[in-house]
């Protein structure tokens, strides 16, 4: 009867550890739900600010010190090295010359958009990103456009920030490629260009 006990025993330890990689698992999954839930309310915020007030060029300090909440470092320094290189343009050209940056910004499309629809979002660890659907009517008689863009994000000490956006693969006039890109190529031109 002793080694009946002892039989019986055998299997629920060797269940021991399954049990744990399973209850592990559940952790992780709720987890992943609540960052991905997190993670959309933070990129919906983004977004309904941008409405309120959609910047157009280079941020002003105003709009930078606004939006700075939602970037990342590097990103939020792109965009403060952007504004500076674009007021050093002006300065230089006494404000005769088209602007380094023009347009919205934040989306492939220059004149902004109307409404963003956040798709889903992938996270692994501190980084991810969120497929966004954003639409804008051309002109008041016209169908509404919709295009998609993909938003890079990374988690710090504030929580989820943006740090940075594929504009995707738009026909012109929309923008193509990414905004760390667009904002980086307009810095060097400012840099490279000559006093007039």
């Amino acid at each position: 009867m002793g080694c009946m006990a002892k039989r019986r025993s055998r299997p629920l330890t060797s269940l021991a550890p399954l049990l744990l990689l399973t209850a592990m698992l559940c952790v992780s999954c709720s987890r992943t739900s609540g960052e991905d839930k997190e993670l959309k309310q933070q990129i919906a915020k983004f977004y309904r600010l941008h409405q309120v007030a959609p910047p157009m060029g280079a941020l002003s300090l105003s709009e930078l010190i606004k939006f700075r909440p939602f970037l990342s470092v590097p990103l939020f320094e792109k965009f403060k090295n952007a504004s500076l290189a674009e007021e050093a343009h002006f300065n230089r050209n006494a404000d005769t010359a088209a602007p380094l940056f023009d347009g919205d910004l934040f989306t492939a499309r220059p004149q902004g958009f109307a409404a963003a629809q956040i798709l889903d979002c992938t996270v692994d660890d501190d980084k991810g990103y969120c497929n966004v659907e954003l639409n804008a009517a051309i002109t008041k008689e016209a169908s509404v456009i919709k295009w998609q863009e993909k938003v890079y994000v990374t988690e710090d000490e504030r929580g989820w920030v943006i740090d940075d956006i594929d504009f995707g693969r738009n026909p012109a006039p929309m923008r193509q490629g990414r905004l760390s890109t667009l904002l980086q190529a307009g810095i060097d031109t400012g840099r490279t260009e000559s006093p007039e």
